[in-house]
């Protein structure tokens, strides 16, 4: 933490020559898509989100599925993988109003 805080240290005045603050990268996005065909498939084939008698209703429930899904076969994926991949799927097979 030290050794961060001295790091910063030695950039604010250069940042400052440059005429602005530190620029933070932002955390990339997930690939949600590659995430679904790494991890999901394994499991569930597209017809499962399109079938008649899905057990699916709402966005908030597709949610708490995809962090059902993940936390029961141990992919520990972040928030964000989570939030991405739930997205992938409404996009392209729910289709529920947010």
């Amino acid at each position: 933490m030290i050794a961060r805080l001295r790091h910063l240290a030695l950039l604010l005045p250069v940042s400052l020559a440059l005429g602005g603050p530190l620029a933070v990268a932002a955390p990339p996005t997930p690939d949600a898509k590659a995430l679904y065909e790494r991890d999901c498939v394994k499991c569930h084939q597209s017809e499962i989100f399109t079938r008649p008698d899905r057990i699916i209703h709402s966005l908030p429930a597709l949610a708490a599925r995809v962090r059902w899904c993940e936390t029961n076969t141990g992919q520990q994926w972040t928030d964000q993988e989570i939030a991405a991949v739930t997205t992938y799927l409404n996009d392209n097979f729910y289709h529920f109003r947010p």
